[in-house]
């Protein structure tokens, strides 16, 4: 995070009009004089920025009954992120407990001079803008900021936040974000109920591991932990699992239920974390996908040799050797023979990483602001912040989550079409098995077969074996 000091003496102007989402009419800035405001500028595509939440929600914590009102501002970077009814997902998804204001056509980020997400604009007591922090904010530097400038208060006028709305049933699925397949099973990262669902083909549960809460703990399934787990590969006998919010990759032995922890991608003395979003195995290699660092790692499957393999760690679309290649948010990883296939979700890109010649290059995409819902040739054809990637049949089908479809790429004849899907609301991952797909659809809490061969779609249920299962 960059503390840049703004010019005193500059007071915004009013909020314009805009759509709110947490509050019971829209707010007035006039009517916060006396309070320190934080603005959040974000966007639910933004990964860095739902890593800059918890510092948010702690400060709220923090100051709770004090005069500090926290408000977001979702300043979208994609056209599909405008939908009313998206972004109240999104912002459920996410876990928003503040006031969102929409600022679709970035009005109040041109005010602010906003120039990268996330970005907070503090606003001292007397309504002047006082500091801008730029990129992840660190949670205890915000608080002595906070701090410094609640000294100036009168007195406490804070409201409470907006309640959450409630999750859900544990009967079913959670804004699920991760899916992998083998012929007898299934697992599904149920990410907003932190757990891992191992299910046969028709959805009946055969185990599950960790949840409702969040947490950190190894063990038997009903006593280990996860926190906003997503990407999921089968490695014989194992399961690994990409646990997003804890920095680290899990294993789950299938013959034991037993969970334990892989490899840790968090160094405290160098500041440096990886959230992995995606996982991928060649041989005895893991391939992770780590989308707020803009990096693949690679690992042993046994949890050694944990190090950088691709990316420079700026968000762009640059090709070329894998070390000097860039990426802009990866989300979706698989291995396809010699090739890595990658998901760049910033830039709407598929692209590919050679492990012979170490070469990356693009397949579909084209620039940071270049999207939309176009078939035909790799040098035409556009996605719309796509997620999550599978290879089946020499083909390569991508859940292209802001277009609401699948798309399916031939690399021999480099184009890509449009599948024949259900009304999804957000597909944001999909694997394959034999003649077979398996779609999540985060944002209706579902799961979804495809019959690649018959082209019928069917929308499957859990059904658990007894109540206690279900509550774990």
């Amino acid at each position: 995070m960059r503390l840049t000091p703004c010019t005193h003496g500059v007071r915004p102007p009013e909020f314009p009009e805009l759509p709110w989402i947490n509050v019971e009419q829209p707010l007035c800035l006039s009517d916060l004089l006396g309070q320190v405001v934080v603005l959040g500028f974000w966007s639910s595509s933004c990964i860095r920025c739902q890593e800059g939440l918890p510092a948010m929600r702690r400060a709220m914590q923090r100051f709770e009954g004090q005069a500090l009102k926290i408000i977001t501002v979702h300043s979208p970077r994609f056209p599909g992120e405008h939908d009313l009814d998206y972004l109240h997902n999104a912002v459920e998804r996410v876990g928003v407990p503040f006031a969102v204001a929409i600022d679709n056509d970035h009005r109040l980020a041109r005010t602010f001079n906003v120039r990268e997400l996330p970005t907070l604009a503090l606003i001292d007591p007397h309504g002047y803008v006082c500091r801008v922090l730029r990129g992840v904010p660190e949670p205890l530097q915000l608080i002595e900021t906070l701090e410094d400038l609640l000294g100036l208060t009168d007195a406490p006028r804070s409201t409470p936040p907006a309640p959450m709305p409630a999750q859900p049933s544990p009967a079913s699925l959670s804004f699920p974000a991760g899916i992998s397949a083998r012929d007898d099973r299934v697992a599904i990262a149920d990410t907003g109920h932190h757990r891992i669902i191992l299910t046969a083909p028709d959805g009946e549960v055969i185990d599950c591991f960790g949840g409702p809460e969040p947490g950190f703990e190894d063990g038997p399934a009903d006593r280990a932990r996860f926190f906003s787990p997503r990407g999921l590969v089968f490695v014989e006998n194992q399961l690994l699992v990409a646990d997003t919010a804890n920095h680290a990759i899990r294993s789950i032995d299938l013959s034991s239920s037993e969970v334990n922890t892989l490899a840790r991608l968090a160094d405290d003395a160098s500041g440096e974390h990886h959230a992995p979003w995606s996982l991928t195995r060649q041989c005895s290699w893991l391939f992770v996908a780590c989308a707020s660092t803009h990096t693949i790692l690679r690992l042993h499957t046994d949890g050694s040799d944990v190090g950088r393999f691709a990316g420079t760690g700026d968000e762009d679309r640059i090709d070329g050797h894998r070390r000097s290649a860039a990426f802009a948010q990866p989300t979706g990883l698989q291995v396809d023979g010699e090739e890595l296939i990658i998901i760049d979700s910033t830039t709407s890109a598929l692209r590919s990483l050679n492990m012979h010649s170490n070469r990356v290059q693009t397949l579909i995409g084209k620039s940071l602001f270049e999207h939309g819902l176009v078939d035909g040739t790799s040098r035409d054809a556009l996605m719309q912040h796509p997620r999550g990637i599978a290879v089946h049949g020499g083909r390569v089908y991508i859940a292209d989550a802001l277009n609401r479809t699948l798309r399916c790429f031939d690399p021999k004849r480099q184009e890509l079409h449009t599948l024949d899907t259900p009304a999804f609301e957000f597909p944001t991952a999909i694997a394959s098995t034999e003649g077979s797909l398996w779609v999540c659809d985060t944002h209706a809490h579902t799961f979804w077969h495809h019959d690649i061969d018959t082209g019928t779609w069917t929308r499957l249920e859990l059904t658990w074996p007894d109540q206690a299962a279900m509550a774990r």
